[in-house]
C-alpha cells in the first residue's frame, strides 16, 4: 500500500513538473481541447449503444427515446385548433401555386403534430389531394431517404434499395405526375442547407399541377423561414375555456365534472401552472385521474409534483429531447438561466456578458468577439424553442434605453431545474431545498425589504442549507436585503475562493461591508449592483481591487460617483451605467480593454488629456468632450483613433459655449483632421466644430452608415459618403452638401434630417440631373420632376422613411416626394415645396411657409392622398387658394383645421355629411 501510493506521489510530481512549462493560456487550450474530445467520444458511445450520455440520475428519468410520427389522429378530441385548421383550410382551396410551402412552428408538446393530422385527416382534404403523403423527419433531414419515403407511398411496386437520388426522382415524378399532392414533413429539426431543401423540391417541382402543398411541423423558426412561400403558422398555447375543456377530460376521463365542485378550484390552480401546453395537460391529467380526491391534488398542488413527472410520454421527455440535441455550450447556457425566477426577463447583453464571465462562450478561428458568438448561442436557444424574445423593450424605472429582452417559458424552466441540480441551487426565501457539495451556481431569492430586519431564525435556515460555497463560482442576490443578511453572510462568503459572478439586486443600504468582505477576488469577472444604497451613491472603494474584474454594471443613478484608482481595473470591458461618472476617472488609459467609453472629457488636469486614449484600441464606443482643450493637432494625433479597428461609433464634441482664444479656427481644423478614426467606422456625430472646412477624410468612409453634424457655425461645403441617416442641424453657413455616390444614396437613405441650414441651395439628391441615367437634363428653377418619367421619378430616396426639412429657405424641393410606405414626412419654410404624390399614413400636416401661396394638385396628388384621415395647415400667411376640388378626393377626411393662415384662403370648401369637424380661424 505504501509504495503504490509513494508511486503515485512521483507520478504525480512529475506530471506537475511537466505542466510547469505551460504558460496558462496553453494549459487552458489544452484542457479545452482534451474536454472537447472526450464529449465527442461520449456522443460516440452513447450513438453507438443508442443510450442517453448523461449519467445523472435526473436524466435517467428523461432519457430521450426516438420520436416516429404517423397521420393517424391519436386525441379522442382536439381542443383549440378550429381557427389553425380552418385557415389552412381556406389556403389549400384558394391555392392556385405550383406548390404552396406552410410551416407550423411552436414549441415542443404545443400540438404541430396535432394539428397536422387534422388537416391530413379532413374529408376535404381527402377529396381535394391525389395524393397524401406523410413523412417522420426527425433530427436527420436526409434527401435521399425522404425522396424515398415519398416514392413509396405513391409508387405501386416495391421500390428498390439504391443510393441513386436521381433514379429515385425520375421515378417520382412518373408515379405523380398529374396528381396533385400533399405532403406532411413532420418534426423537421435539421437547420438544412438551401441545396438540400431545393434537391428534395426540385422533382415536385416538374409536377403538371397546381394547388399542391407541403406542410411542415417544426419548432427551429431557422427551418420555417428557410422553406415557407407563405407565411407559418406559429402555434400559440391554449387559453381560456379551451385550456379548462381538455384539463377536465383529462382530468375527469370525460367532460362531466359538475358532480366534483370542490376539486374545480384546485384544478383551476394547477392549469395555471400548466401555462397552456397540451402535452402538460395530457400528463398532469392523467397523473390527477389516478386518484381523484382533494387530498390527491392538493398534494400534487402544494408539492411541487408537476415538476417531477417521469411518465415517458409526459412533457419532459419531449422538452429534454429538445435539450439533448444542444451543443455542450449551448447546454451550459441554457441551464444558467435557471438561477433566476419564473419569468424573470433577461436583457439579451446582460445574459450573454454572464455567459463569457463563466466561459460558456468559446472563441472560434474566425475571430469573432466572444459578444457576437454568445449572441448566436442567444439566437440559437430562441430557434429551438428554450427562450422567447419578447423584442426590444423598457422596463419601468430603468434609466437605460430600449434594449432586447427574453422569457423562458415556465416549463422549460423546469427543465433547466431537471437537468442542472447538481451544480446549480436556488434558496426561494425561507424555504429549504438541499444544496449540493458540488453546487457551483447559487442564487437566493428573499421577500425581504431592505428596511426590514429579517428575524434570526430565517437567516439561519437559510445559512444552514450553505454547507459548503468554497466552489461557488456565481451568486445572485435577488430580492431586498437588511445589514442583518450581509453580516450573516460576510464569513460564509469569505470562502468562496472561486467566485467569479456576482449580481446584487435592491441593496438600498449596507452593500460597502458585503463586497469589502470578498477579500480574495481575483477571479471576479462580472459584478452588477442594482440601486446602490451608498451615502450619495458612491460605490465601494474596494470595488478597485478587482484586478479581473470585466463587467461592473450599476443601475444608472444621477450623481454616481466612483472610487478612486478605478483605473486599476486593468482588465474592465464594460461599465454600464456610470453615465457622466465615466470623465471622472484619471489616467483611463491604463483600462485598455474597456470597449464602451460614451463620455471622456478632455481637462487639462493631469490624466485627462487626450493622451489617454492612445492604447485604447478596445473601444466600440467613444464619445470625445470638450475637445476645445486640445491645442494642437501633434496633441490631438496622441489619440491614435486611426488604430482603433473595432470603434463603430464616434461622437466629436467641442463645447459651443467655451470661447477659447487658446485654439485658432485654422488650429481647430487642423485637431479635427487628425482625429480621423479608422475606416470600420459605423456612426459619427460631430457637434460644436468652429473650424472652417470639413475633414477631407469625411467623403471615403465608405462604412458609415448615421452621420450627424450639429451646431457646426463656419462650414460652407460637406461632401458625404453614402449613408442610411443624415441629420444636418445649425448649419448655418452651409450652402452645400454633395454626396460622392448618389445614385446609392438615393437607394440606400432611410432617415435625412435637416434643420436650420438658413444658406443651403445644394443637395445633391434633390437635384434632378442626378436621376437620370445616361443624360444630363437641365433644370429649371421651378423645373418639376413630372416632367421626367415615373420610373425615373421611383429612383429618388426610394427607401426614405423619415423626411425632416425645416427652416431652410434657400432650399428648393421642387419634385415630388418618395413614394415610399410608412414615410413620415415635416417639411417646413422651405423656397419650393415638394408635391406630394402618395401617402400611406393617416395624418398630414402642411406647416411654417411663406412661400406657399396655392394648394392645389401641382403640390398635393390629391386623388392618391385618399387615407389621409387629418388634413392640418398652419402658419401659411400667404395661403390665398386652397382647392376644393382637390379636397374631394381625400375621400376618408374626417378632421381638417387651417390655424394661423390669415384670412384670404379662398376655397368652396363644403364640409361633406361624414366629416367630423373643420376648423377656419
Amino acid at each position: 500500500m505504501g509504495g503504490s501510493r509513494g508511486k503515485r506521489k512521483r507520478d504525480d510530481d512529475q506530471t506537475i513538473a511537466a505542466c510547469t512549462h505551460l504558460n496558462q493560456s496553453e494549459f487552458s487550450r489544452r484542457i479545452k481541447d482534451i474536454s472537447g474530445k472526450l464529449g465527442d467520444l461520449a456522443r460516440d458511445v452513447s450513438d453507438t449503444l443508442k443510450i442517453d450520455g448523461s449519467n445523472l440520475p435526473v436524466a435517467s428519468n428523461l432519457s430521450q427515446s426516438t420520436r416516429v410520427t404517423s397521420s393517424f389522429l391519436v386525441e379522442r378530441k382536439v381542443y383549440g385548433r378550429d381557427a389553425e385548421v380552418k385557415s389552412i383550410l381556406e389556403l389549400i382551396a384558394r391555392s392556385r401555386s405550383s406548390i404552396t410551402v406552410l410551416p407550423v412552428v411552436g414549441m415542443g408538446g404545443i400540438g404541430k403534430t396535432t394539428l397536422a393530422q387534422l388537416v391530413y385527416n379532413d374529408p376535404n382534404v381527402e377529396s381535394h389531394f391525389q395524393n397524401k403523403i406523410w413523412v417522420c423527419v426527425s433530427d436527420n433531414f436526409d434527401v435521399r431517404r425522404v425522396t424515398r419515403e415519398i416514392l413509396d407511398r405513391v409508387s405501386e411496386t416495391r421500390v428498390p434499395e439504391t443510393d441513386n437520388l436521381d433514379g429515385l426522382q425520375e421515378d417520382l415524378v412518373k408515379c405523380m405526375e398529374s396528381k396533385r399532392f400533399l405532403i406532411v414533413l413532420d418534426d423537421v429539426w435539421d437547420d438544412m442547407k438551401q441545396g438540400c431543401w431545393e434537391k428534395l423540391l426540385a422533382p415536385l417541382k416538374r409536377i403538371q399541377t397546381t394547388g399542391n402543398m407541403i406542410l411542415v411541423t417544426t419548432r427551429k423558426v431557422s427551418v420555417a423561414e428557410m422553406t415557407q412561400t407563405v407565411e407559418p403558422v406559429k402555434l400559440s398555447a391554449l387559453e381560456g375555456c379551451d385550456l379548462w375543456q381538455m384539463f377536465i377530460s383529462c382530468a375527469f376521463g370525460d367532460e362531466k365534472y359538475e358532480e366534483h365542485p370542490s376539486l374545480c378550484t384546485i384544478g383551476k390552480q394547477i392549469t395555471k401552472k400548466l401555462r397552456g401546453n397540451p402535452l402538460a395537460v395530457k400528463t398532469v391529467g392523467a397523473l390527477l385521474r389516478k386518484n381523484i380526491s382533494i387530498d390527491n391534488w392538493t398534494n400534487i398542488l402544494n408539492n411541487e409534483e408537476l415538476k417531477s413527472l417521469q411518465d415517458m410520454e409526459g412533457i419532459m421527455p419531449a422538452l429534454k429531447l429538445s435539450y439533448d440535441y444542444l451543443p455542450d455550450s449551448l447546454q451550459q447556457c441554457f441551464r444558467y438561466c435557471c438561477l433566476f425566477p419564473k419569468n424573470y426577463l433577461f436583457d439579451a447583453v446582460k445574459l450573454v456578458r454572464m455567459w463569457i464571465s463563466q466561459g460558456f462562450v468559446h472563441g472560434n478561428h474566425t475571430g469573432k468577439k466572444l459578444e457576437d458568438i454568445g449572441n448566436a448561442y442567444l439566437a440559437d436557444l430562441v430557434n429551438s424553442g428554450f427562450l422567447v424574445n419578447l423584442g426590444f423593450i423598457k422596463l419601468v424605472g430603468r434609466g437605460r434605453n430600449y434594449s432586447n429582452h427574453f422569457v423562458m417559458h415556465d416549463l422549460m424552466h423546469d427543465l433547466a431545474w431537471e437537468v442542472s441540480r447538481t451544480d446549480f441551487a436556488t434558496i426561494d426565501g425561507t424555504k429549504h431545498k438541499e444544496i449540493l457539495p458540488t453546487t457551483r451556481h447559487l442564487s437566493i431569492f428573499t421577500g425581504f425589504s431592505a428596511d426590514y430586519e429579517p428575524k434570526c431564525g430565517s437567516l439561519e435556515k437559510i445559512l444552514l442549507q450553505l454547507t459548503s460555497v468554497r466552489k461557488l463560482r456565481s451568486l445572485i442576490l435577488i430580492g431586498g436585503y437588511h445589514l442583518s443578511f450581509f453580516t450573516s453572510f460576510q464569513h460564509m462568503f469569505k470562502k468562496a475562493e472561486n467566485l467569479r459572478l456576482m449580481q446584487v439586486s435592491a441593496t438600498e443600504a449596507h452593500f460597502d461591508c458585503f463586497i469589502s468582505s470578498l477579500v480574495n477576488c481575483t477571479h471576479i469577472r462580472y459584478v452588477e449592483v442594482d440601486r446602490i444604497g451608498s451615502p450619495n451613491g458612491v460605490l465601494p472603494q474596494a470595488l478597485t481591487n478587482f484586478f479581473h474584474l470585466e463587467v461592473l454594471d450599476v443601475d444608472p443613478y444621477v450623481g454616481l460617483t466612483l472610487p478612486s484608482d478605478m483605473s486599476n481595473l486593468v482588465s474592465l470591458q464594460h461599465l454600464v451605467g456610470a453615465g457622466e461618472a465615466l470623465s471622472t476617472i484619471a489616467s483611463i488609459g491604463n483600462v485598455t480593454a474597456l470597449q464602451e467609453l460614451p463620455v471622456f472629457k478632455i481637462q487639462k488636469a493631469s490624466g485627462f488629456d487626450i493622451r489617454q486614449l492612445k492604447f485604447m484600441n478596445q473601444l466600440v464606443q467613444l464619445g470625445i468632450y470638450q475637445i476645445e482643450n486640445v491645442r494642437s493637432k501633434q496633441e490631438a494625433s496622441e489619440a491614435r483613433l486611426i488604430d482603433k479597428g473595432q470603434l463603430e461609433e464616434l461622437c466629436l464634441l467641442w463645447d459651443s459655449d467655451s470661447t477659447s482664444s487658446e485654439t485658432s479656427t485654422e488650429a481647430t481644423t487642423e485637431v479635427l483632421e487628425v482625429l480621423k478614426p479608422h475606416q470600420n467606422l459605423k456612426h459619427l456625430k460631430i457637434s460644436g466644430y468652429s473650424g472652417s472646412v470639413s475633414p477631407s477624410w469625411l467623403e471615403k468612409f465608405w462604412f458609415l452608415r448615421k452621420l450627424k453634424l450639429i451646431n457646426i457655425c463656419h462650414v460652407q461645403e460637406v461632401r458625404i459618403p453614402c449613408l442610411e441617416e443624415l441629420v444636418l442641424s445649425g448649419l448655418p453657413r452651409l450652402e452645400k452638401c454633395m454626396a460622392t455616390c448618389t445614385r446609392e444614396l438615393d437607394f440606400y437613405l432611410r432617415v435625412l434630417i435637416i434643420e436650420n441650414c438658413n444658406e443651403l441651395k445644394v443637395f445633391t439628391p434633390f437635384e434632378i440631373q442626378n436621376l437620370c441615367s445616361s443624360e444630363v437634363q437641365q433644370r429649371s428653377q421651378m423645373l418639376s420632376l413630372k416632367d421626367t418619367g415615373s420610373a425615373e421619378r421611383n429612383k429618388w430616396l426610394s427607401g426614405l422613411r423619415v423626411l425632416k426639412i425645416h427652416g431652410c429657405p434657400r432650399l428648393m424641393l421642387s419634385h415630388p416626394l418618395p413614394p415610399a410606405e410608412n414615410t413620415q414626412v415635416s417639411v417646413q419654410a422651405l423656397l419650393i415645396y415638394p408635391a406630394l404624390e402618395r401617402m400611406n399614413s393617416n395624418d398630414l400636416s402642411v406647416m411654417s411657409s411663406k412661400e406657399l401661396r396655392v394648394l392645389n394638385a401641382k403640390v398635393l396628388e390629391f386623388r392618391n392622398l385618399t387615407d389621409v384621415t387629418s388634413l392640418h395647415i398652419e402658419r401659411c400667411p400667404n395661403l390665398v387658394f386652397l382647392s376644393s376640388e382637390g379636397l374631394r378626393q381625400l375621400l376618408n377626411l374626417r378632421k381638417m383645421a387651417i390655424v394661423s393662415c390669415g384670412n384670404r384662403v379662398s376655397s368652396c370648401i363644403v364640409p361633406n355629411a361624414d366629416s367630423e369637424s373643420w376648423k377656419v380661424p
